[in-house]
C-alpha cells in the first residue's frame, strides 16, 4: 500500500508491505489405525478445510515430535495410554 500527501510546496509518499492470510478452519487428524501394535510404524495425517500457509507442530506423549508435516510416522516401543497434541498455525514471514 501507498500513501501520498502533498500541498503547494512539498509532496511526499509512504508504502507499507503486508499480508493477507485465510485464517485455518477445520482441523481433523486420522491414523492409519485405532489400535497400534508394539515397533509398528502408525501413520499419522492433519488436514484442514482451508488457510493460508498452515504449519504443523506434532507433539506425541512419548516426548517425540515432528514440524511442518501434515503426514507423520510414528513407532512406540513401550505399551501406554498415549495422548499426542497437534498445533496448528500460520507461518512468519
Amino acid at each position: 500500500m501507498t500513501v501520498r500527501t502533498s500541498n503547494l510546496v512539498s509532496n511526499e509518499s509512504a508504502a507499507m508491505e503486508f499480508i493477507v492470510e485465510k485464517p485455518v478452519t477445520g482441523l481433523s487428524i486420522n491414523t492409519s489405525t485405532e489400535y497400534i501394535h508394539l515397533d509398528v510404524e502408525a501413520t499419522f495425517q492433519a488436514s484442514v478445510n482451508s488457510g493460508t500457509d498452515v504449519h504443523f507442530d506434532w507433539r506425541f506423549g512419548d516426548l517425540e515430535s515432528a514440524t511442518d508435516a501434515g503426514n507423520v510416522f510414528c513407532t512406540f516401543s513401550c505399551q501406554f495410554h498415549y495422548i499426542f497434541i497437534l498445533f496448528y498455525h500460520h507461518r512468519t514471514v
